[in-house]
Parts: C-alpha cells; structure tokens; sequence
C-alpha cells in the first residue's frame, strides 16, 4: 500500500511519471524512462547478487555443508518481474508495435539483441501508432 500512496503523489504535470505506470501495460513509455528503470533495476540486482554471494562465502567459511540459496536475488526477481514486463511492453508501445513482440525475446540471442535495439536504441513511432 506504501507504493501506491507514494505513486499517487506525483503530479500529473510532471515529465517522469515512471512510479505510477510502473505495474500498468498500457500506454507508452520513453527511451529515457526505458533505460533509467532498467538501469535501476539492473543495479538493485547487483546489489542483491553481492548479499548472496557474502552469504555463500560466509557458509562455505563456516564449512556448512549446507547448500545455500540465494534468498536475495530470488525475491528481487519474483518482485522485478512484472514492473520489467509492463515496462518493455510500453516501449514496444511506443515504437508501434504490440505488447506480444516481447515473446521474440524468447528466442535465443536474436530476439534479445532485436528487444535491445527495438527498445533500447531506436526512438519513439509519432505516425499511425495505435497505443
């Protein structure tokens, strides 16, 4: 609930609005706000793959034979999973195209490099765009 009582308060008039549309699939979204909120989220998972990775080197220290899991980084990726869906599917969005096109990510190397440029390197479609 602290998150939506937080995304309410931004003004409408204001140029990043990426807290409020960070759960919604529909409409559009920049390619600042595409690599800003990427960016974010990239370094928040650093940031939880090192707490896990301090956590291992203390178990294997204490020789445990234990196995240990990386608690962290599973609950940042169970959290990030939906806000970085809805955000690609915005972008595509804003390059024309349907939210669907990010199943072409599923396809090894190319469909992740196309997701790349598509969202990440080329601008914003004015012209005949439905979304």
């Amino acid at each position: 609930m602290v998150f939506v009582s937080v995304a309410n308060k931004v003004s409408p008039n204001s140029k990043h609005q990426s807290l409020p549309h960070l759960l919604c699939f529909h409409g559009r979204s920049t390619r600042g706000e595409y690599w800003s909120i990427g960016l974010m989220i990239a370094m928040v998972y650093v940031v939880a793959m090192l707490i896990d990775a301090s956590i291992f080197s203390m178990a294997m220290h204490a020789e445990s034979n234990r196995l240990s899991i990386p608690w962290a980084s599973l609950i940042f990726i169970m959290g990030a999973t939906i806000p970085t869906l809805a955000l690609n599917v915005r972008r595509l969005h804003d390059r024309g195209k349907s939210g669907w096109f990010l199943f072409l990510a599923l396809i090894p190397l190319i469909g992740t490099l196309w997701l790349l440029v598509e969202c990440g390197l080329l601008g914003s479609k004015h012209k005949n765009n439905t979304y």
